[in-house]
């Protein structure tokens, strides 16, 4: 008995033995560091063990509320005995039954009082019958189902993994049941990318229901079930909560509130969740006619032509060349080296020539340069938007493939990031933002669109529908990191630890993987990068050009309205004072009637006074 319990931590000693004897087997327990009590043990506590004597009273009490909390698990080693049954119990009528005999109806006496309880492949029960004398015997008992009858081993034999030809009954999910035909949509390899996920677990449920032994009783459901407001789960869960169902032949996640109801066996499949995108043009995002320089070119392009205006300017009045007028003039024959223009103007003195000829010159290299950059700009996708930020900012519209757990997530997440592109791309937008994946993908590949979409539908689409040039531009990020897949059993089920085993030996020996290579598709390549692809330009490319040239038109068009209003302005004062002039000059030249004046003219010889004319 030492023995048999050494590896445990935890010992529940529920006898009827006489103190001294319970004493005794209580310092050994502690002596080996085990503890010791009186009662049942915890569910949760692992390595733990219990010794029950069934000729006490009240123990079919005790093991029905073992039975209820599902005590009789892989945690729990338990050790039953009969201590009303000697060695000589099996004697009737003075014939005396041989000990293999004796042996059979004590663990067929103890065993037909376990029938009724939860005691299924996953438990450690085992029964202690005495063969010889003062010799125990240890057997395993168990059922394979709770409508089979109860199944006495040798220990170790590993026939619990047969069960028998049970029934299990499991719920799986068909979210497009206008796609759904029968069980033949899980066997074939039919639209793929439709309930991809329920269709690459159906494999991994049939062979266990072949390894096994059992038959599948299978339900189809439309709801992988989520939590009411009265605690109760619908869908899917709901049928794991009310116990209809066994165990579930698809993936589900796990999320706290279900581990109420569902324990988890193996991880299965990784889901992942993208938003698919294409990057933009640079042009939607920048303008691209300051891309091709740096800021620091720009700045000395800048220095280096004022540089050559003043000094063209300098030489002008130091040489007094006639045929330069004005500084504007100036200005004028530089912008048109700049643009690759002649003028009409042209240097006299042999310094300026020189230096006109150096202004072409460097024109043309940084015209010959910036011509090519804007060609590789055009051609080159954008990579401005990479993080969720960006995508917020820019003017891309965003949808979201219509399920359940894409709106719980969005409801429920705590980044900042999330929530700010939820509220401001999708809570905000006027029409529904959720959708089939068939109309995200085809929006995302008309442009100016990201879809938050099941990666592995997204690419099949792809795959399908886009030119190998669009998926050169092909961007995905991560919105929310996704939990593994897992086969979930109900809570405390009888072969949570059967079906981990059988799942984890189909992940090691490959067949998992296979199932994937076979049903996942992989992200789409860009096979064109390189080729004879162009691209067009448009509108948007244009649009800060056609912005410069619209400026410039209206600029002009004010000049000119300002200078016919100064103009007309100059010629109505000329003409006022031509007319002023006019007025002037006839009154000067009008004529003055002639009078008489006479003067005393001895008196006007002696103040010195001449004689005037008559007027």
């Amino acid at each position: 008995m030492m023995d048999f319990f050494e590896n445990e931590s935890f010992m529940s000693i529920i006898t009827c033995w006489p103190l001294s004897e319970k004493v005794k087997l209580i310092q050994k327990f502690n002596g080996i560091g085990i503890r010791v009590s009186g009662q049942l043990p915890p569910w949760g506590i692992s390595s733990s063990g219990v010794l029950l004597d069934m000729a006490c009273p009240q123990m079919d009490d005790i093991l029905q509320i073992a039975s209820e909390e599902h005590l009789f698990n892989i945690q729990t080693k338990w050790l039953i005995m009969d201590s009303s049954l000697s060695f000589d119990s099996g004697e009737s009528s003075n014939i005396k039954q041989d000990e293999r005999e004796q042996c059979y109806n004590k663990t067929i006496q103890i065993s037909s009082r376990l029938e009724k309880y939860y005691i299924l492949p996953d438990s450690q029960v085992n029964i202690a019958v005495e063969c010889e004398k003062n010799v125990l015997k240890i057997m395993e008992v168990y059922k394979p189902g709770m409508s089979h009858e109860m199944i006495v081993d040798e220990r170790g034999s590993g026939r619990r993994y047969d069960l028998r030809g049970i029934e299990l009954k499991a719920g799986t999910i068909v979210l497009h049941p206008e796609c759904y035909d029968g069980l033949n949509t899980f066997d074939g390899m039919a639209l793929p990318h439709v309930d991809t996920y329920p269709k690459i677990h159906y494999p991994l449920v049939k062979n266990m229901e072949k390894q096994l032994n059992f038959k599948l009783d299978l339900q189809v459901l439309n709801d992988y079930g989520w939590k009411n407001n009265d605690s109760t789960f619908s869908g899917l869960m709901g049928l794991m909560q009310s116990r209809s169902i066994d165990f579930s032949a698809t993936g589900l996640f796990l999320r706290h509130d279900r581990l109420e109801v569902m324990d988890s066996t193996a991880e299965t499949f990784s889901l992942r969740s993208a938003i698919l995108y294409r990057q933009p043009p640079l042009s939607s995002l920048k303008n691209i006619f300051v891309l091709p320089f740096s800021i620091q070119v720009w700045i000395g392009c800048a220095l280096l032509y004022l540089l050559i205006t003043l000094f063209l300017q300098f030489e002008f009045k130091l040489n007094s060349v006639s045929s330069w007028k004005s500084p504007l003039e100036i200005i004028t024959i530089v912008l048109g080296s700049i643009c690759q223009q002649s003028s009409y103007i042209w240097p006299e003195s042999s310094s300026s020539k020189i230096t006109i000829f150096l202004i072409s010159v460097t024109s043309l290299f940084f015209y010959t340069s910036y011509s090519a950059t804007i060609v590789a700009i055009l051609q080159t996708p954008s990579t401005e938007i990479q993080t969720l930020s960006d995508l917020t900012r820019s003017p891309l519209k965003v949808g979201v493939q219509d399920l359940t757990y894409n709106r719980v997530n969005f409801k429920e997440t705590f980044d900042r990031d999330v929530r700010s592109l939820y509220e401001t791309k999708i809570l905000s937008k006027k029409h529904n933002a959720y959708c089939s994946p068939s109309e995200g993908i085809r929006s995302v590949r008309k442009g100016f669109f990201a879809f938050q979409v099941e990666v592995d539908q997204g690419y099949k689409l792809i795959s399908d529908t886009f030119e190998e040039s669009e998926k050169c531009g092909l961007s995905e990020m991560t919105l929310f990191p996704m939990p593994v897949l897992v086969l979930t059993v109900t809570k405390r089920s009888g072969y949570r630890e059967l079906f981990t085993r059988q799942l984890r030996w189909q992940r090691e020996v490959g067949i998992m993987n296979r199932i994937a290579g076979r049903w996942l598709p992989q992200k789409p390549s860009c096979s064109s990068r390189g080729g004879g692809d162009y691209v067009r330009v448009g509108m948007s490319e244009l649009l800060p050009a056609w912005r410069i040239l619209s400026a410039g038109m209206l600029l002009a068009a004010a000049i000119f309205t300002l200078e016919l209003i100064y103009n007309r302005r100059i010629a109505k004062i000329k003409l006022f004072s031509i007319r002023k002039a006019g007025i002037v000059e006839r009154h000067s030249t009008r004529t003055v009637p002639r009078r008489k004046v006479e003067f005393n003219v001895g008196e006007s010889l002696n103040q010195g006074i001449r004689k005037p004319k008559d007027i």
